[in-house]
């Protein structure tokens, strides 16, 4: 038998001798992690919803555009492109300042629910607030100080929404999942509702002043021209942009038809408490026998 071998064998000769001190450190530390689970860490639910770019906001818009951008060309004018993705652009939106900010001016009670939130108390089915940072029964925000009931601000706040929000596309069937986090199911299932109906009529609106705009172009050049083929390719893009203004009128979910409507989660989404513990126990464990190995070896270097 090699020197290696009796090495090993003395190692777990030693471990099996505390076997004892490893098994208290892992029980201790798994203890606190239940405690710290159960009492610090929150519940949070996710509301879901699975959206698909909608066929309306695209509907003869690219076949139309290269002619439109040829004719402009022509005349020295450029009127840019509606080819835009429309998903890209929503996900632009979602995480610019001014989306926020309109639903930060929306409802007074937005920014309490979106920061304020200690937990969500299932049987009064209501928010509690956290007392450092909302005083609730007297309406007095303690965000800055505790005097001066200042309002916390867009930019300061900016980050708490968009650390709760996720968009993302699946590459392959071009559906978007879009979901919201929050203490409060009731509040992440509104906020997800008002973010779709958001992202809609914002796309709806700048189209529908993109087709306008297009629009008078057209007909203000159908007048400067006498070819017929010139004639009838503004005719078509004419057609193309009356098309895409009605239905910028009369669609409601102009750029995203929902395919999974967002719901009030019913179980949590985090913490996974059964993790925690787990990884918690086998951290500490390793820990303890490291420590072990470790002060065995200062031990016989000092001897």
């Amino acid at each position: 038998m090699n020197e290696e071998n009796i090495n090993i064998f003395k190692y777990i000769k030693l471990l099996a001798h505390n076997w004892k001190f490893i098994s208290l450190i892992t029980i201790m530390s798994s203890i606190l992690a239940v405690l710290i689970s159960i009492f610090l860490l929150k519940d949070i639910y996710r509301s879901t919803a699975v959206l698909m770019p909608s066929s309306a906001s695209n509907s003869g818009i690219s076949s139309a555009s290269s002619s439109l951008g040829g004719i402009a060309a022509m005349t020295g004018i450029d009127i840019g492109s509606d080819s835009i993705d429309k998903t890209k652009l929503a996900n632009q939106l979602l995480i610019s300042l001014d989306f926020y900010s309109k639903l930060y001016n929306s409802d007074n009670n937005f920014l309490i629910n979106l920061i304020a939130a200690d937990y969500y108390d299932k049987k009064l089915k209501k928010i509690i607030f956290n007392k450092r940072i909302y005083d609730s029964k007297n309406s007095f925000w303690l965000y800055y100080d505790k005097t001066s009931n200042k309002k916390p601000s867009i930019q300061d706040t900016h980050g708490d929404f968009l650390a709760i929000v996720n968009f993302e596309q699946d590459l392959k069937t071009k559906f978007v999942n879009i979901s919201v986090q929050h203490k409060s199911p009731v509040f992440a299932n509104e906020l997800l509702k008002k973010i779709i109906y958001e992202l809609n009529e914002q796309i709806r609106v700048f189209d529908n002043f993109e087709a306008k705009k297009s629009i008078d172009f057209i007909i203000d050049k159908s007048n400067d021209t006498t070819s017929a083929t010139f004639r009838k390719t503004i005719n078509d893009m004419y057609n193309s942009q009356l098309h895409k203004l009605m239905l910028t009128e009369v669609s409601d979910d102009y750029a995203f038809r929902i395919i999974e409507t967002p719901v009030i989660p019913e179980k949590k989404f985090l913490p996974i408490r059964s993790l925690i513990v787990l990884l918690s126990a086998i951290m500490s464990g390793m820990l303890a026998i490291l420590y072990i190995l470790v002060t065995k070896d200062i031990a016989e270097d000092l001897s």
